[in-house]
């Protein structure tokens, strides 16, 4: 491992540091402007938070390099650790967040346009649509049913929105193993929770899913491109 190597992980784990205190920081904002967190109080493990943020940096580095998939990764990594610390704080997911983040993806299209060409962009536009669409749509329907079957609520709102915007970011193909991942990690988080308790906040398993198929989605897509028909 040569020294530029070296100083290049420890940059980004600095950079995940200071992305998880802000994201830290942000986060109590929202709760305190809502009136769901007193002015006083502290989200609890920011240092947890910050090396979580700190190491989801350097593994976004290993995968992408000093690119601009890193930038735009590493950007809605740091607002799904928002949306997961007011999810587990307050049930809240706001909707703020859904629209940075697809904010962060069309800059992300435009500066594709200047580097690479319109036509490029374009098709990741489409392909972006096409995912938000596949995904969200057909777990609104299956949320609709599962409300009916059960009288109760399966899913929130903003979990459905965070679904739909990672169908954005990473394709609906991926999203076949995003979203069976985000519900067993979800049932996972469910277990380790309050004994009794039905529902559990399920942000934290989309954002922890999300960065893994960050990591891993490109190869799983290439895997199902492989199987035999």
């Amino acid at each position: 491992m040569g020294p530029t190597l070296v100083l290049k992980i420890c940059e980004a784990g600095l950079v995940g540091c200071v992305g998880g205190r802000i994201a830290s920081q942000a986060a109590r904002q929202i709760l305190v402007r809502r009136g769901l967190l007193s002015e006083s109080a502290q989200l609890p493990s920011v240092p947890l938070i910050m090396s979580l943020s700190a190491v989801a940096c350097v593994t976004l580095l290993a995968t992408y390099g000093v690119t601009l998939e890193l930038a735009q990764m590493a950007a809605f990594l740091w607002i799904l650790l928002v949306c997961s610390l007011t999810d587990v704080a307050a049930w809240l997911i706001p909707n703020g967040c859904v629209l940075a983040a697809m904010a962060i993806r069309v800059i992300y299209l435009v500066i594709i346009a200047f580097v690479q060409g319109p036509s490029v962009a374009v098709g990741l536009a489409i392909r972006s649509l096409t995912g938000a669409f596949a995904v969200g749509i057909p777990l609104l329907v299956l949320t609709l049913i599962m409300d009916h079957v059960l009288q109760t609520d399966s899913m929130g709102g903003g979990d459905l929105k965070l679904f739909s915007v990672a169908g954005a970011f990473f394709g609906w193909r991926a999203c076949l193993f995003l979203v069976p991942l985000s519900c067993i990690l979800g049932i996972l988080f469910a277990l380790t929770g309050k004994k009794g308790s039905r529902a559990f906040p399920f942000g934290p398993a989309i954002a922890l899913s999300c960065w893994l198929t960050s990591l891993f989605g490109a190869g799983v897509v290439a895997w199902y491109g492989s199987l035999p028909l």
